[in-house]
């Protein structure tokens, strides 16, 4: 009883519910490239490898997954991706995965980026976190950094009342962090996951996105 004293008060996970067209888009684009795969029942290590890739590119972020659907395009068409990220090597053969594979990139590529105006995910976020007054401190973990970027001005113009730190690896902004007072949120991107230990600051973790593995939700909270 007396530890239980000491620890924090623990509560149920919140889900902020939003629509958001390009997410839609997105999946009915990985339900579209997965059934043209020649032989669903047997399909190549390739093949398997790349849509993995683009789930989790999915997941992270509609944005983010047109940036790869753009990279694979590119690789198609033998030229080197603006935004390569050498360990993503699935992206990097440039034998198509089946045939009109470029031409069914082009078309989804479009139709996502259409939904992309504005960003149907981080207005939300501002609209539940101008309500959550119970909590002073957030920590916003998004996985790619160009969203967490994003993310982090759409939350800012929302809300001019709420302290925005973008974490990029600076002690200093721990500090502020840590130090605050008034409602402040910590954004972070994927490279914040490990080593950080920020328990004693007592703030309320939120996923901008759900990754794949579960290791990385473990060390975020």
């Amino acid at each position: 009883p007396r530890l239980r004293e000491l620890l924090q008060t623990r509560t149920g996970a919140t889900v902020v519910q939003y629509s958001d067209p390009a997410r839609v888009e997105s999946e009915e684009f990985l339900e579209a490239w997965r059934l043209n795969i020649d032989d669903l029942s047997h399909p190549s290590a390739s093949s398997t490898n790349l849509f993995a890739g683009f789930v989790t590119s999915a997941l992270a972020h509609p944005r983010h997954l047109l940036e790869k659907i753009e990279q694979r395009i590119a690789i198609l068409d033998g030229r080197h991706p603006t935004h390569e990220d050498e360990s993503e090597s699935q992206y990097n053969d440039s034998s198509i995965a089946f045939e009109g594979e470029r031409e069914l990139l082009e078309e989804w590529k479009a139709r996502i980026a259409i939904r992309l105006n504005g960003d149907a995910r981080a207005e939300p976020l501002a609209a539940w976190l101008n309500r959550a007054v119970q909590k002073r401190k957030h920590i916003l973990f998004v996985s790619d950094a160009g969203i967490a970027d994003r993310v982090s001005f759409t939350i800012q113009e929302a809300l001019t009342d709420l302290t925005v730190i973008r974490y990029t690896g600076k002690p200093k902004e721990l500090r502020e962090f840590e130090s605050a007072h008034q409602p402040v949120i910590l954004v972070c991107d994927r490279r914040a996951e490990e080593g950080l230990n920020l328990q004693r600051a007592g703030a309320a973790i939120i996923h901008y996105d759900l990754p794949l593995d579960p290791s990385r939700i473990e060390q975020r909270i």
